[in-house]
């Protein structure tokens, strides 16, 4: 049992006392079995982020657009798949490939932003 002591170890507590060891040793258990809700929480706000970000870009013309179409793409899939993996309804197989796109779309945009950079928008002339 995990409560279970000895006399030996209640004289090494010292002031804290039994619980504040047992708090100790098992506050964690509870974030680390949780089956990852707060990464996907993270994760969902990311892809809700993402999706700003690359309509910006599809927006502006700053970059390619069928680059900026893959972002805005492959973020709306993870807004819509990854309140379904909290809620439990997609299968285990699919939880990663669903990443699969927004692993293309960024790798793809770091290169052309350290190769190409964005594109500036032309002045027009005043009149």
């Amino acid at each position: 049992m995990l409560l279970e002591s000895s006399p030996n170890q209640s004289c090494r507590r010292g002031r804290r006392g039994g619980n504040a060891r047992f708090a100790d040793k098992y506050s964690g258990l509870a974030f680390r079995s949780g089956g990852g809700s707060s990464t996907t929480i993270g994760a969902t706000c990311f892809a809700v982020g993402s999706t700003l970000f690359s309509y910006l870009f599809l927006r502006a013309r700053s970059i390619p657009v069928p680059l900026a179409w893959l972002g805005v793409l492959a973020s709306v899939l993870l807004v819509i798949a990854l309140p379904v993996e909290l809620a439990g309804f997609l299968p285990g197989s699919l939880a990663w490939p669903i990443w699969l796109p927004m692993l293309i779309f960024e790798v793809t945009l770091a290169l052309w932003l350290i190769g190409k950079g964005v594109t500036l928008p032309v002045p027009r002339p005043s009149r």
